[in-house]
């Protein structure tokens, strides 16, 4: 337990979506349960106010984390997403009213006994996965439903499946998460992660519990710290040497993967 509380001192995701500049389209994070708070970042929730006139584009950026999400209308299709390296897009449609579950590293695949590197880049169908899961939101979620009795709902299901579940992680993967997240992923993970595992063993744990290499992950928590500062401080001055760019053309283009577009067009694309 100890080994995830440092993860949550260190880190929590970011999507630029929580700035939405909208009257129309709500996007909202909110907490599970404390005793929860562990093993899941946080829930959210992304609805229509009003009919839209143009289909939403919702753009998706890496965050590190293992998803599960769900239309409230069509809660017999639902999705685990796993590690991304690259933004996408997802068409959300005119009307919609979007549930999601951020899992904290290593807890999805010990949850739902998967390989974590099998979601990577991909979207899944929660019930090829995790049958009671995408079973009980089909049997539990209807249209209508508020957000305090959508947490309700949530709490009480992954209450119960957590309870199940003994946690057991190589501490010396924790150890490696811990280093990434305290130097915000600006290290060398070939020479800076010791850890006690062979380059190859930590590709491969990281692999399986997190969902991408080691030094993928570490370029994706080095892009939220940057995405965070720039959003979150714009008019801070702020260079790509903080960030451990070695160079401007460097950092656009990683940035710019990542994103889609440039650090300086960032507040347009909210």
């Amino acid at each position: 337990m100890r080994e995830l509380e440092r993860i949550r001192q260190l880190y929590f995701p970011y999507h630029p979506v929580r700035k939405l500049k909208s009257t129309i389209v709500s996007y909202s994070e909110f907490l599970p349960r404390r005793s929860l708070q562990l093993h899941i970042f946080h829930y959210w929730e992304m609805k229509t106010l009003a009919r839209l006139e143009s289909d939403f584009q919702h753009k998706v950026i890496p965050n590190g984390c293992v998803d599960l999400y769900f239309e409230i209308s069509r809660p017999h299709q639902s999705f685990i997403t796993g590690l991304s390296d690259k933004y996408s897009s997802m068409s959300a449609g005119y009307e919609f009213h979007y549930i999601g579950v951020c899992f904290v590293p290593t807890i999805a695949p010990q949850l739902y006994r998967i390989d974590s590197s099998e979601l990577h880049n991909r979207h899944e169908s929660l019930s090829n996965l995790a049958p009671s899961t995408a079973e009980y939101i089909r049997s539990e979620f209807s249209p209508g439903l508020n957000q305090q009795r959508i947490k309700k709902l949530l709490d009480k299901h992954f209450t119960k499946e957590i309870s199940r579940i003994k946690f057991r992680c190589d501490p010396r993967l924790f150890n490696a998460l811990h280093e990434i997240f305290l130097a915000n992923g600006q290290l060398r993970v070939e020479s800076d992660l010791d850890v006690g595992l062979s380059a190859r063993q930590l590709r491969r744990v990281f692999n399986t519990y997190v969902g991408d290499n080691p030094k993928s992950f570490a370029r994706t928590v080095r892009f939220q710290k940057c995405l965070q500062a720039n959003i979150l401080a714009p008019k801070t001055e702020y260079s790509f040497y903080d960030f451990g760019y070695y160079d401007q053309v460097h950092y656009i283009k990683d940035f710019k993967r990542l994103y889609g577009v440039t650090p300086s067009k960032v507040d347009s694309h909210q």
